[in-house]
């Protein structure tokens, strides 16, 4: 069982993220989620000064994913005016005559 970066250092204090997060010899990417921890806390941790730089790139890729998610939303609306969603009747005989399973194929060598 794999534990994940997030569950390792959800329950670590404010005090071993802000030296994670100071740690120059730690991986770039512990680094980062160790100062994301603090931001999330809304810790006073979070500001300081050797923090700046991963501060502004954590800043920059939330604002990049909220503008993504506005795209999509933006999208998926334009396709639900474009494209009306078709209810399909199927015959109540047609129901009765296939078996449910898998599924059958149209086309298959006996056809040939």
């Amino acid at each position: 069982m794999t534990i994940s970066m997030h569950d390792q250092l959800s329950n670590a204090t404010s005090e071993v993220l802000r030296d994670l997060g100071r740690n120059e010899a730690a991986d770039r990417t512990w680094r980062k989620a160790a100062v994301k921890k603090l931001i999330e806390k809304n810790h006073p941790y979070m500001n300081h000064p050797d923090f700046r730089e991963l501060r502004l790139e954590i800043k920059e890729e939330e604002d990049g994913l909220h503008e993504v998610e506005s795209i999509i939303a933006q999208v998926e609306e334009k396709v639900a005016e474009v494209v009306p969603v078709q209810k399909v009747d199927v015959p109540e005989q047609a129901k009765e005559d296939e078996p449910s399973g898998p599924f059958k194929a149209s086309f298959t060598t006996k056809n040939l």
